[in-house]
């Protein structure tokens, strides 16, 4: 959708749609289940699988009838250098009842052929003024897609930050030489409570002859900016909880520093793939445990290659009437993987173990430079973890 099209558009979902989509969901979940998926997994981190943030997706799913929104129903507004963030959404409030959302799983293919990251360039995009700094959301990622020729499709930068409800954040920024499609894992719709379809509003700003569009508000809603100059398509996502404050101050950025989509050759950026750990057996020697001295059977046990060498493994071991257990291994380890360790597993105490655990379900440790997490299903215990610790010293 072009600068000029602002209308916005709203899917209708036929219900039988939703009914067969949400069993197909549960059933995925499941299979997720029974292979042993653990809690914040680092591969949907890395594909963008998923996360914390609320299911607000954008409808790409086939047999979907789609509508115009009605023409008109705002004016379009001129922008001014002294107009508050929050104006770029005036007409977005929704007025009278809550609104809920209804989901379903989105039949949604990824419209590009291969996928590179730049995440650890982050001082350097920033010195280069690339990306603005945000030193208050420490985990960042910047992911690249490309069509069959490798030619770039879109590029995307994301900063999080992790905590408690009220300090969460995730924005993202979205560009490309057109409109970008972001395949979803969900389709959502907000209903009333008679469980109709309400058409979500828009606002249309005028800045330099531009128009921007936003979507969402403030009403625990995922919002958007987008807009399209001559540099490229740009669209500025934030959390239910990230500020209009932070979304404008995202934008004034790109509007100074438009993308060089030049700066990120395929050849350039990190290729990670995941594969069974009986491709590479010997990867991680004597840094994963037997789990079958206790009992356990490996229902799981997976590796991520980065340009096809091996840089964190998932294990995931059960045994009928005891709690799952999973273990963890990086040899990158994030922002929240070193705040959260423990110390050195040679230094680790059953007291500073039992303590970690309280409201926790796994801790985290450094063995000869490589980062660990145990994880332990809803029924383990602290005494569970120390012994796989000890068995390890």
């Amino acid at each position: 959708m072009r600068g000029g099209e602002f209308l916005d558009k709203l899917t209708w979902i036929d219900e039988e749609l939703i009914e067969e989509a949400d069993r197909a969901g549960n059933a995925q979940v499941q299979r997720k289940c029974k292979k042993g998926a653990w809690p914040g997994s680092r591969r949907r981190l890395a594909v963008w699988a998923g996360t914390i943030a609320a299911c607000l997706c954008i409808a790409l799913a086939g047999g979907l009838a789609i509508r115009h929104f009605p023409e008109g129903e705002h004016p379009v507004q001129k922008w001014s250098a002294s107009m508050p963030a929050e104006d770029y959404f005036k007409y977005n409030e929704t007025p009278g009842e809550e609104q809920e959302t209804s989901s379903s799983i989105a039949d949604s293919t990824a419209p590009y052929a291969y996928t590179r990251y730049f995440s650890g360039e982050r001082g350097e995009l920033e010195t280069e003024q690339v990306i603005p700094p945000m030193e208050t959301r420490p985990v960042f990622f910047c992911q690249a897609n490309y069509n069959e020729d490798g030619n770039l499709y879109s590029i995307s930068f994301s900063w999080h930050r992790q905590g408690s409800m009220e300090e969460y954040s995730n924005l993202e920024i979205t560009a490309g030489y057109g409109e970008v499609e972001k395949p979803e894992d969900c389709v959502s719709v907000a209903v009333d409570e008679k469980g109709n379809i309400v058409e979500p509003s828009v606002t249309v700003t005028e800045r330099d002859g531009i128009l921007i569009t936003a979507r969402g508000n403030r009403k625990g809603e995922t919002k958007t900016l987008t807009f399209e100059n001559e540099a490229g398509w740009y669209q500025i996502e934030g959390s239910w909880n990230d500020a209009y404050e932070d979304m404008a101050e995202l934008l004034d950025w790109l509007w100074e520093h438009p993308i060089d989509f030049a700066r990120f050759p395929m050849e350039a950026g990190d290729a990670y793939t995941y594969v069974e750990r009986e491709d590479f057996p010997e990867a991680f020697a004597g840094y994963i445990p037997d789990f079958t001295i206790w009992g356990y059977e490996a229902t799981s046990e997976s590796l991520t290659l980065k340009n096809g060498e091996p840089v964190s493994f998932e294990g995931c071991y059960e045994d009928e009437g005891r709690p799952s257990v999973w273990w963890v291994l990086e040899s990158e380890p994030g922002f929240y993987d070193l705040e959260d360790n423990l110390g050195d597993l040679g230094e680790l105490t059953q007291e500073a173990v039992t303590e970690a655990l309280h409201g926790e379900q796994h801790i985290t440790f450094t063995w000869d430079g490589f980062c660990v997490r145990i994880y332990m299903g809803s029924t383990g215990t602290p005494e569970l973890i120390w012994g796989i610790v000890e068995s390890v010293r």
